[in-house]
């Protein structure tokens, strides 16, 4: 085998993008309670910061620098998807095996924290930029200068169907076809059970059983015919 395909190559990647992801993670959940005392340091490089100053990110200053680019600077509270994600493929490359189904699950991921963050960025208030990410934010001010507000909204709504009809449409229809389905099935039994009622009915009128009863009135009706 290859470097590249190597068992052992696959699980180092695996625990190496398990620990960046777990730091990941913890820098993030500590920006939550701590990114006000760190807010006067947004925006400036990793490298100006000097060793004296205090750091309130439990991750100290790479923490809270990693905390500032991935929630306040570009993907807000989808982050913790992506690193969900990232988490899932870790686990994957380590053990051989998926928790989830991963590409159903990275599109779903995908799909709906786009969409939270946008909606977030509509309906929050400015101090609370963090939660939704510069990106989603400067994404909604292009969108409400070119179409308004309430384009935007309907854009949303827009979007959420969408999601809706690619993840659950299938399912919908599927449900609907097999209760037509069931519903013939059911109409044809029925029918079947009439048919079958009848046709005993029938079949036992003429049975060998009960032939004794008929044919003398048959030779009878014959006998006096040609008598």
């Amino acid at each position: 085998k290859s470097f590249f395909k190597s068992d052992k190559t696959r699980v180092i990647t695996g625990f190496v993008l398990m620990l960046i992801a777990l730091f990941l993670l913890s820098a993030c959940i500590s920006f939550i309670g701590t990114h006000e005392a760190d807010d006067s340091f947004f925006g400036t490089r990793i490298f100006d910061i000097d060793a004296s100053q205090q750091i309130a990110n439990h991750l100290g200053k790479w923490g809270m620098y990693f905390s500032f680019v991935l929630l306040k600077n570009w993907f807000g509270l989808a982050t913790f998807g992506y690193l969900f994600l990232l988490i899932l493929y870790a686990i994957k490359l380590i053990t051989g095996k998926s928790l989830l189904p991963l590409i159903k699950t990275t599109g779903i991921i995908l799909f709906v924290s786009i969409w939270v963050i946008l909606v977030l960025a509509t309906i929050l208030p400015a101090e609370y930029d963090w939660c939704s990410g510069m990106l989603a934010l400067q994404t909604v001010e292009k969108i409400e200068n070119g179409i308004g507000s309430i384009g935007n909204i309907l854009v949303l709504l827009f979007y959420a169907l969408i999601f809706v009809a690619v993840c659950f449409g299938g399912n919908i229809f599927k449900a609907k076809e097999t209760e037509s389905i069931e519903e013939e099935v059911e109409e044809d039994g029925d029918g079947e059970d009439e048919a079958h009622k009848h046709g005993l009915r029938d079949e036992g009128a003429f049975s060998p059983r009960f032939n004794h009863l008929y044919k003398p009135r048959l030779y009878a009706g014959h006998d006096v015919g040609n008598h």
